[in-house]
């Protein structure tokens, strides 16, 4: 098992234990228009605790670093990580506070995105900070749908001037329901760290779920995907 394959089950059996993947007896809708039992949150729950932020954040570091651009080994330029709001904010920080404990001397940084641009002040932008030719940036969220929302954050961040098809672009869970393959198809790079259906499946295995559950989501599952 590679580190990362070990710090994203910590983060799959923290997620079961902290309710960060929960069920609900009626289905949610989501703002695609899907609904289903099974919601990921990623908010108040996570980081009202420090095991599972960290977790997370190791996670998110090692997945990054491991798709650095090799060539930054040896020009050294600044990661910095942008959370997509509002559920990525905590996590674009955890990852750039855990990277500092994988890589002690790598310069390492997150910035945070709003969900309004802001209208006064100085910088009247997305992002808190521009981009620079000395940084290296990745994206960061913890769910994927069906793609839209992202593709509305990537596109803010274009309009900031991130160079988004040079940037990796992190989500925590994948819910399994074509949002990666459509971010895929515009040619952006997408790293996921976590399938839904996998931690459905393992919180009914530790029997933290009755089996009802995994076949009420498995067939949420297949009505979808038909």
């Amino acid at each position: 098992m590679t580190d990362l394959e070990r710090y994203c089950k910590d983060v799959a059996l923290h997620a079961g234990r902290i309710g960060m993947v929960g069920w609900n007896d009626e289905p949610v809708t989501f703002k695609s228009g899907i609904k289903s039992h099974v919601y990921v949150l990623g908010r108040d729950e996570l980081t009202s605790d420090a095991d599972a932020l960290f977790a997370t954040g190791m996670a998110i570091a090692d997945a990054a670093f491991m798709h650095m651009p090799i060539e930054n080994l040896t020009e050294r330029k600044k990661l910095v990580m942008i959370g997509i709001p509002t559920a990525g904010t905590p996590l674009a920080v955890a990852a750039s506070l855990a990277w500092r404990s994988i890589i002690g001397d790598t310069r390492i940084g997150s910035r945070t995105m709003r969900t309004e641009k802001k209208g006064h002040g100085v910088h009247h932008r997305w992002v808190d900070g521009r981009p620079r030719d000395d940084e290296i940036y990745y994206s960061v969220d913890n769910v994927i749908t069906d793609g839209q929302s992202k593709i509305e954050a990537i596109e803010r961040l274009q309009e900031d001037g991130y160079p988004v098809e040079k940037m990796a672009h992190i989500i925590l869970i994948d819910r399994k329901q074509g949002g990666v393959e459509k971010l895929r198809q515009q040619g952006l790079t997408v790293i996921t760290l976590l399938e839904l259906p996998a931690i459905v499946e393992m919180l009914v295995a530790r029997g933290t779920w009755p089996q009802e559950r995994l076949e009420l989501y498995r067939a949420e599952m297949s009505a979808y995907q038909q």
